[in-house]
């Protein structure tokens, strides 16, 4: 679906391969798919780690959880937003836009950045996205 929208992405296997992607000198990345269950390295423990050596690239999580906890718990982990599955195209690149442009500006910034605005549903949707505040790569 991305590329059909001229995005580049780069898929991974598991969290380990997308944290060390993310933490090379020169990451290609503006903004990262992250799914929060994950092989090897799960993505909480990834963005975790992204965030400890102080790289503050726009992670959204991706995740089948909508329970409150499973939200805070992106938002505790350092995830810059996050979405719920099933995602919506609309919303999809609504929030790739917006931390695409975010990052744009601020990548030279260390502070995290702030949540997108809400999107106004559509009458067919059937996402949840629920903002977080932190800012990664699993499924870009």
């Amino acid at each position: 679906m991305l590329s059909k929208e001229l995005i580049n992405c780069h898929l991974v296997e598991d969290g380990q391969q997308a944290l060390d992607l993310l933490l090379r000198d020169e990451c290609p990345f503006r903004v990262v798919l992250m799914d929060c269950l994950m092989p090897v390295m799960d993505g909480y423990t990834a963005v975790r780690e992204l965030r400890r050596m102080g790289k503050q690239i726009p992670v959204i999580a991706v995740t089948g959880n909508s329970l409150e906890d499973d939200v805070n718990k992106c938002r505790e982990a350092g995830f810059s937003d996050v979405l719920v599955k099933p995602v919506a195209k609309q919303e999809l690149l609504h929030r790739l836009a917006y931390w695409n442009n975010w990052w744009n500006t601020h990548q030279s910034t260390s502070s995290p950045p702030p949540p997108p605005p809400p999107t106004p549903p559509t009458p067919h949707s059937h996402v949840h996205a629920h903002s977080a505040r932190g800012g990664t790569l699993g499924e870009v």
